[in-house]
């Protein structure tokens, strides 16, 4: 990510909040990206609600 130096005069604030604005779609895509990969990696391991228990810890079973 590129560096955002606050800008110090009026003029400038409308090129300040264009590049804040672009910085910010590029970290939001790359982070969304990322989230897709990663689900698609455990969604055969995806847990049915119905297959849930009140009490029940997923993945460690019931409370005794």
């Amino acid at each position: 990510m590129d560096k955002i130096v606050f800008p110090s005069k009026k003029k400038n604030w409308l090129k300040y909040l264009r590049k804040l604005k672009e910085s910010l779609t590029k970290s939001i895509g790359t982070e969304s990206s990322r989230s897709d990969i990663a689900l698609d990696g455990v969604a055969e391991f995806e847990i049915q609600w119905e297959e849930i228990a009140l009490g029940e810890r997923v993945g460690l079973g019931l409370l005794s």
